[in-house]
């Protein structure tokens, strides 16, 4: 679980001055998480879905897709 910790240090130092929003983002349950179901895999959308740019959506929707299919069998 090293990894989650990472990517939350990541993201806590992108919203350094908005901690409202950080835990906004951790804390609420998006329904894209019913389909991406490993912790590593939230966390890995939580930092794509920062990235606003064109190429930074488009690497979001195919991680999105991807995900979706290896979670598949995995139960909530």
């Amino acid at each position: 679980m090293w990894f989650l910790n990472k990517k939350i240090k990541i993201l806590a130092i992108r919203y350094k001055n908005n901690y409202q929003e950080f835990f906004e983002i951790l804390m609420t349950k998006k329904t894209v998480f019913n389909f991406i179901k490993t912790p590593c895999g939230q966390a890995k959308y939580i930092e794509l879905e920062a990235n606003k740019t064109l190429l930074g959506k488009l690497r979001l929707f195919w991680f999105i897709l991807i995900a979706s299919i290896r979670d598949w069998n995995i139960k909530d």
